[in-house]
């Protein structure tokens, strides 16, 4: 048990690490300031990337996606394939930003 837990740790913050970067890629140009912050990003970027992760997996399978896909499965190019999958991405990006200032706005 403790070779397995010994193992997982250092592949974690190996994955959390990469994870991370990409979130910082995302927001920049702010960025974690105290070493307590730089902390909790590692601690929480794995699991929000594999959360944003299954979510795009479901949305990417839903019965509108699969239309899409049916409906240009032989052309190289489609514009719908464009417009419906920069809608998903700036529908994600709207509610992540939603998410983010309700939790930075002061408790009523």
């Amino acid at each position: 048990m403790l070779n397995r837990v010994l193992r997982f740790i250092p592949i974690y913050l190996i994955v959390s690490v990469c994870a991370a970067l990409a979130l910082l890629a995302d927001t920049w140009p702010r960025y974690p300031r105290s070493l307590l912050q730089w902390l909790i990003l590692l601690i929480i970027a794995l699991p929000v990337t594999a959360l944003g992760d299954w979510l795009s997996d479901h949305a990417l399978s839903s019965s509108l996606s699969l239309a899409v896909e049916a409906r240009t499965r032989g052309a190289q190019f489609s514009w719908l394939r464009i417009v419906y999958y920069v809608a998903l991405y700036v529908l994600f990006a709207i509610c992540a930003v939603g998410i983010l200032h309700w939790f930075q706005s002061p408790a009523v």
